[in-house]
């Protein structure tokens, strides 16, 4: 598609697959050792196509996933330290943040689970 930045961008099962890999890499990354920041925008992105489809619990579902990789990600000390980026700090993930609250009142209205 002409003007497309990301292949597969409005397509939700792409963005899904895309967040399982960058879980799946940021978790296989040792818990010992500093892990590298993953990407919100994925995330987002996958969120609002849920929305848009009408799936709250899928939309509720993946930015629970992503508040939980931010949040392993941000209590690294090398973050808490400022030695690395805080990706949970940024615009794309106070999106997905923000997002959850109506996320979950609109997944109970629909009475899906």
């Amino acid at each position: 598609m002409a003007g497309e930045k990301v292949p597969g961008m409005h397509d939700v099962d792409a963005m899904l697959e895309v967040c399982r890999e960058i879980e799946n890499a940021y978790f296989s990354q040792p818990k010992d050792k500093f892990r590298g920041a993953p990407a919100p925008y994925y995330f987002l992105r996958a969120a609002i196509l849920c929305r848009k489809r009408h799936d709250y619990s899928g939309e509720v579902a993946i930015c629970e996933r992503w508040i939980a990789l931010a949040n392993d990600y941000s209590s690294q000390q090398k973050v808490k330290d400022g030695w690395a980026a805080n990706v949970a700090a940024g615009g794309s993930s106070a999106d997905i943040v923000k997002r959850l609250p109506k996320a979950r009142e609109l997944m109970e209205k629909a009475g899906q689970k």
